[in-house]
C-alpha cells in the first residue's frame, strides 16, 4: 500500500493511493484520501481505529481492523518521514 500527495503549508491538499489487497483495505484507502484532504498532518497522524470504523461505518473484529488500519498504517509512516520523525 503506498499513498501519496501533495502538503503545502502543512496542509494535505490532494492525496492518492496505489494498493493491492482485500475489498475493506481498498475501500478504507479511497475513503481516507478523500478525508483528509484539507486536514493538516498534525491532524492525520492522530487518525486512529475509530477513525476507520467511523469512516467504514461498520464495526470491524480484530483481524479485519487490521485490514481498515492498513491504509492508515502507511499514510502515517510518510507523514513522519516528511515531518523527520522517524
Amino acid at each position: 500500500m503506498a499513498v501519496c500527495g501533495l502538503i503545502e503549508e502543512d496542509k494535505i491538499w490532494q492525496a492518492r493511493f496505489e494498493a493491492s489487497g482485500c475489498v475493506l483495505s481498498i475501500a478504507m484507502a479511497s475513503l481516507l484520501t478523500e478525508h483528509i484532504t484539507g486536514m493538516t498532518v498534525q491532524d492525520a497522524l492522530l487518525l486512529n481505529d475509530q477513525t476507520v470504523e467511523q469512516l467504514l461505518k461498520i464495526p470491524l473484529g480484530i483481524n479485519r481492523l487490521q485490514c481498515g488500519m492498513l491504509s492508515v498504517i502507511a499514510l502515517q509512516a510518510g507523514l513522519r518521514k516528511y515531518k523527520g520523525l522517524v
